[in-house]
């Protein structure tokens, strides 16, 4: 068991960094399971390849979680949509909360299925407006178009 220890702790460490990138940045709307199983399966990895000496194919196991990582990172942060949406938009009194897409017709496991819903009021009509972000590639949609 022992030999699992240092995997694991490195793992762990990993995950706890993925968990408060993406609730403090990315209001818990990047994409995980992939990046969580791959941290999963490091500890295996590396208690199989680390004692033997192993360090290409870990050092390619290594690069294709990075890879992952890369991919799955939306490409608006939960400020940067909020900037975006109260620039073209010119809302004030902005809320946001985060809502699920529907993703019954196509997966990818690199795209998130929550995406950004801000609501307020327009600034000079003074009328209540929806915005929906999508974070992986900043697409916007308002309410009643």
């Amino acid at each position: 068991m022992k030999d699992y220890l240092p995997g694991a702790i490195i793992s762990l460490v990993l995950l706890v960094i993925f968990f408060i990138v993406d609730s403090q940045v990315y209001m818990n709307v990047m994409p995980g399971h992939l990046i969580i199983t791959f941290l999963v399966m490091h500890v295996v990895v590396y208690k199989s390849l680390i004692p033997e000496k192993k360090y290409r194919p870990y050092f390619l196991y290594v690069l294709i979680v990075i890879a992952a990582v890369y991919f799955s990172v939306p490409e608006y942060t939960h400020e940067q949509a909020k900037a975006k949406v109260e620039n073209d938009y010119g809302l004030v009194d902005v809320k946001v909360e985060r809502v699920p897409f529907d993703t019954s017709k196509s997966w990818n496991p690199f795209e998130s299925s929550r995406g950004y819903l801000f609501s307020g009021r327009d600034k000079d009509s003074d009328e209540a407006v929806s915005v929906l972000v999508v974070p992986h590639n900043g697409k916007m949609f308002k309410s009643g178009e």
